[in-house]
């Protein structure tokens, strides 16, 4: 009989310790392979997060790229229209390429002194009125701003030719006069702050 008793509590045993085996598997296996997964889930959205903040941030340096490129040309442009010295050269060949474009011819170009931020050039030139009207209107629209001082024209009844002289004033920065100014400002400011 006891050997019966013994056989019937065989499976409760056995079940007994299989679900003793299951807690056991389950609290040293699977709680620390559950939470080494959300560990690793949380990397991997902080991961995804960051790699997104990349994109941003690389999206970000493409537009700054573009808005230094933008910004580079806009300051070539200005040193072309407002350059940092006379640059009498320059202004002579813009004026030369906007004649010859009018197909007007230039007869003598005289470069002046430069002086307050301006170069003097005094142009001659010859052809018919629509080309001296086609010169002007071009000159106006030139990139770099011109300053006329005086206009003088001439009608050749023979040839039927229009001569014309301008004196053009060419703007420059006088860098010297700006930091001139620049250190009064200065100074200007240490005598107020000192006087307080």
């Amino acid at each position: 009989m006891e050997e019966d008793k013994t056989k019937s509590q065989l499976p409760a045993l056995i079940g007994v310790l299989g679900l003793l085996a299951s807690i056991l598997l389950v609290i040293f296996f699977i709680v620390p392979k559950t939470s080494e997964i959300k560990t690793l889930a949380n990397e991997v959205a902080a991961k995804e997060q960051e790699l997104e903040l990349g994109k941003q941030k690389v999206a970000a340096i493409r537009e700054a790229v573009k808005l230094i490129a933008s910004a580079k040309k806009e300051v070539d442009a200005l040193d072309v229209s407002i350059p940092k010295s006379p640059s009498a050269d320059e202004a002579l060949a813009q004026m030369q390429d906007i004649a010859s474009q009018s197909e007007i011819k230039v007869v003598e170009a005289t470069v002046g002194g430069a002086s307050d931020g301006y170069q003097e050039i005094t142009i001659t030139m010859s052809g018919s009125y629509g080309n001296m009207v086609s010169f002007l209107d071009k000159m106006q629209n030139n990139l770099r701003p011109t300053k006329v001082k005086t206009i003088n024209l001439f009608y050749n009844e023979e040839t039927e030719e229009i001569s014309m002289s301008l004196n053009l004033m060419f703007p420059y920065f006088d860098l010297s006069q700006l930091e001139q100014e620049a250190s009064a400002n200065s100074e200007l400011s240490e005598e107020v702050t000192s006087e307080q």
